[in-house]
């Protein structure tokens, strides 16, 4: 574990340059923190709406979803960060980043972008389906939670260690500073207006989030396709003239074993942008879903997906609850019907009359289970030494 310095050069010090880039924006400098005009209350009717809760397009369909997918390419700054773990530039993920096609779908511009955005994918993740933009109320009262989520996170204790990526961290207290530094305004003074809703959230919210959530939470940017990939046949197989490269992994490794919530930091006209005439630093954060055969939009569905819980107690008790499902499951008694009676099989025996390896294979593994970890790693190698595929 290394914690970085204090003071806003330490982003340049550990090359997170990245998180310095979404704390910064073009209003910096100015005495408060950017903030929507065109907010609405959490409280708002749920009734559906006439108009879309942003800039209509054609390239958007009515449930926020822009009708183009599009290809990911990796920061310049990856391979020599080499972060490691599932999407460091030595993984499978990170060679196949550029072939995976991704959805990307619009949230409300109300100043929330960046919980809505993570709200959408946060939704899919946990409930399998898509939040309905027609239900805002629902879509802000989430947003909400997180926005508080990750204040508390920021300003409760000042000394803890937040994780950034690869195997950096930094003190809250130190990373609020920095960005209170941007706006000429103390760390109080910042999460103060960062409660509010409509206030723009950027790296900060970011890093916290991942803490809180422990899920990571990589963030892209918009790129226009260079000539040579346009003559290598990009723009057709991606069916689009832009490109999203990523900006950051923030919680990549540590939270690793969890999916990332993707989020795109784009001009806020985008799709409509011309590429090559966006703005170099994004306005407004938009989701991202890898279209995979767990995430793909068809067969995930677009409907309500209710409350998230979004605290960490709140979290692991849903794991824990998974789990005991699992072991419930597993260690249930298989039945049989033999003459309408349900017959249960003789005690330690689970039907070896196949013969030769298969029936072989089913002997081992019995004898293996009661072993403990040992066990179960040697039944591993007998499923493969047999072929057996069976739960």
């Amino acid at each position: 574990m290394r914690p970085l310095q204090n003071g806003a050069t330490s982003f340049i010090i550990v090359g997170s340059f990245i998180l310095f880039l979404l704390i910064s924006s073009t209003l910096a400098g100015t005495n408060t923190i950017p903030r929507s005009t065109r907010s609405v209350s959490v409280t708002v009717d749920s009734s559906p709406y006439n108009a879309p809760p942003w800039n209509p397009s054609s390239k958007i369909d009515e449930d926020g979803f822009l009708t183009e997918t599009y290809r990911c390419l990796p920061g310049e700054w990856e391979i020599e960060a080499n972060i490691g773990g599932k999407h460091g530039p030595r993984s499978r993920r990170f060679a196949r980043l550029s072939l995976v096609p991704v959805s990307v779908r619009q949230v409300p511009g109300d100043g929330n972008c960046l919980f809505h955005s993570i709200t959408a994918g946060l939704c899919l993740a946990l409930n399998g389906t898509h939040v309905s933009m027609r239900d805002m109320a629902s879509l802000r009262r989430n947003s909400a939670l997180l926005r508080q989520s990750a204040v508390e996170c920021l300003s409760r204790n000042p000394w803890r260690l937040l994780f950034l990526q690869g195997n950096e961290y930094l003190r809250a207290h130190d990373l609020v500073n920095a960005a209170a530094a941007q706006y000429e305004l103390t760390g109080e003074k910042y999460c103060d207006l960062m409660k509010r809703e409509s206030y723009w959230g950027g790296g900060p919210e970011i890093v916290a989030l991942c803490n809180v959530l422990k899920r990571p939470i990589h963030v892209y940017e918009l790129t226009a396709v260079t000539d040579a990939e346009a003559d290598d046949g990009s723009k057709s197989r991606s069916g689009s003239q832009f490109r999203l490269r990523r900006m950051a992994c923030f919680g990549s490794p540590k939270f690793d074993r969890r999916e990332p919530l993707h989020i795109l930091s784009a001009d806020s006209r985008f799709p409509d942008v011309t590429p090559g005439r966006q703005m170099t630093s994004g306005n407004h954060f938009l989701a991202m879903f890898p279209l995979t055969s767990k995430t793909a939009r068809q067969s995930a569905g677009v409907r309500g997906g209710g409350d998230m819980m979004t605290s960490e107690a709140a979290l692991k008790s849903t794991f824990s609850q998974r789990r005991k499902k699992r072991r419930k499951s597993g260690s249930a008694k298989t039945e049989s019907s033999i003459g309408g009676k349900k017959v249960r099989p003789e005690k330690g025996r689970r039907d070896y009359d196949e013969g030769g390896l298969f029936g072989a294979g089913n002997l081992l593994r019995q004898w293996l289970r009661p072993v403990g970890k040992i066990g179960y790693a040697l039944d591993n190698l007998t499923n493969r030494l047999f072929g057996l595929f069976y739960t």
